[in-house]
């Protein structure tokens, strides 16, 4: 039914008195001006504060930007560890923003949206064309097992970038040596991150667009 989102943290005093909610809380609405929340004890019906806002509106690339920078910086957690996002957590919670289910797991979230590009084995200028295609089609998810991300297009550079909620990434360190480096937010990269490591970049491990359009 219809929801509306905390885009930042209520203390109690906003948001009635009784309890908090943590950023990015859908809660559901009950009437013109009331919603319907939940504590340890019981549900209970209480005024809207102001500044929920409601999730219903069209699935465009601008408010689907809008809606994926709210969540930068946002602590990683496998599994939703610790309160955290992983990558499918990640865009499950963004599209359940615009009341569109997602999949848990990255690997089904694959399998989504209206229709998906294999491009396993494709080069990489063959990748970079048929994302920039899709793109123009809809909203582009890119996905490689065990990582899916949102593709935001391409910088003033010229660099196809994403958002995605990264635990590590390896880089080239030196003759023969790599460096983990430890990231643990949701962040905006270049598709060309981890290039030269023995992991390769996110670029050289996609293996399947999925396309919302």
């Amino acid at each position: 039914g219809p929801r509306v989102e905390a885009r930042e943290a209520l203390p109690p005093a906003a948001a009635g008195g009784a309890l908090s909610l943590p950023e990015h809380t859908l809660v559901p609405k009950r009437g013109r001006n009331g919603i319907l929340v939940a504590n340890a004890e019981r549900f209970r019906e209480m005024p809207r504060p102001d500044t929920l806002h409601d999730t219903a509106r069209p699935l465009t690339r601008r408010a689907v930007l809008q809606a994926g920078f709210a969540f930068v910086d946002t602590a990683y957690g496998l599994g939703g560890a610790q309160g955290g996002l992983d990558c499918s957590g990640l865009l499950m919670d963004l599209f359940d923003s615009f009341d569109i289910a997602l999949p848990r797991f990255s690997g089904w979230q694959a399998e989504a949206g209206s229709y998906a590009v294999d491009v396993q084995g494709a080069s990489e200028t063959e990748k970079l064309q048929r994302i920039d295609l899709a793109a123009k089609r809809g909203i582009v998810m890119a996905y490689f097992p065990g990582h899916i991300m949102l593709y935001l297009g391409r910088n003033q550079r010229g660099d196809a970038m994403a958002l995605h909620a990264l635990g590590e990434y390896v880089q080239p360190c030196g003759e023969a040596r790599e460096t983990v480096i430890d990231v643990q937010r949701t962040v905006v990269s270049g598709l060309d991150l981890g290039r030269g490591s023995s992991r390769r970049s996110l670029l050289e491990r996609i293996t399947r667009l999925v396309v919302f359009g």
